[in-house]
Parts: structure tokens; sequence; C-alpha cells
């Protein structure tokens, strides 16, 4: 692990911890105190806040909002266009699509894919088939 400043001229990064095979390309903000685990992808022009942590092998796609104290589990994938609130808590394995919207102090769990588009304000945790082999869950529309 290694504290870094700058790892592209184009990009803003101050005090964040990063693992080893870490890609963060050009654009990028993150914030103070934020953890990317080793082999994570941060895509062009991703916005982290303060405070998160982006676990490992997870890959951020260009032109994601993430805010502050939100947690990434390992192997997460985000689309391009996603907004995360803060305090937001993205379990292992899940996929959130291009354009959808966690709200703040939302928990999405293990291996849930997040429809595009889609908005999650509080848990993603109803199943509702498998695709591919892979569990798919209905966002829970009352918010818990």
């Amino acid at each position: 692990m290694k504290t870094i400043q700058h790892t592209n001229p184009d990009s803003t990064i101050v005090n964040v911890d990063v693992g080893e095979r870490v890609t963060i390309a050009a654009g990028v903000t993150i914030g103070h105190a934020v953890f990317i685990g080793s082999g994570a992808i941060i895509g062009a022009g991703v916005t982290i806040g303060a405070n998160a942590v982006i676990g490992y092998e997870s890959e951020i796609e260009r032109g994601v909002h993430i805010d502050a104290g939100t947690m990434l589990y390992s192997y997460v994938f985000v689309a391009r266009g996603a907004t995360i609130g803060s305090n937001a808590l993205i379990e292992s394995r899940a996929v959130i699509s291009r354009g959808a919207t966690i709200g703040s102090g939302a928990l999405v769990e293990r291996g849930v894919l997040v429809r595009r588009g889609e908005l999650v304000e509080n848990r993603a945790a109803i199943v509702i088939g498998d695709l591919a082999g892979r569990t798919e869950r209905m966002v829970n529309a009352a918010n818990g």
C-alpha cells in the first residue's frame, strides 16, 4: 500500500491510499483519506469524495460521481454516468448500471444488479430471477 498525491497531471488526488496495480485515468478528483484497493480501475472524469473506500478489483467507469464516506466492497462494477450518494454501502459483486442513482445512506446488497437509470433510495433486496447465472434483485420501491 502506498499513499499518493498524484498519478496523472490532469487529476486531483490528495493523501489517498492506493493498492498495487491500480489504474487512475485523467481528469479524476479524489478526496482526502480515500482507500483504493489493489487492481481497481478508476475511469476518466470520476469524482470520489473524502473518506470513501473502493474495494479490490472494483471498476468505476468514466463520469461516475461517488460522494464522501461511501464504501464499495470488492469486485463492484459501476457503469459510466452513475451517481452514488454519501455514506452508501455497495456490497461485493454488485453492478450499478449506466445512469443509475444510489441515494445517500443506501445499501446495495451483494450481487445485486441495479438497472440502467434506476434509483435506489434505501436498499435493493427482492430476488426476482436469475440472469445468466447471476441473481438479479429488484429495487425495493418501499425504501426498505
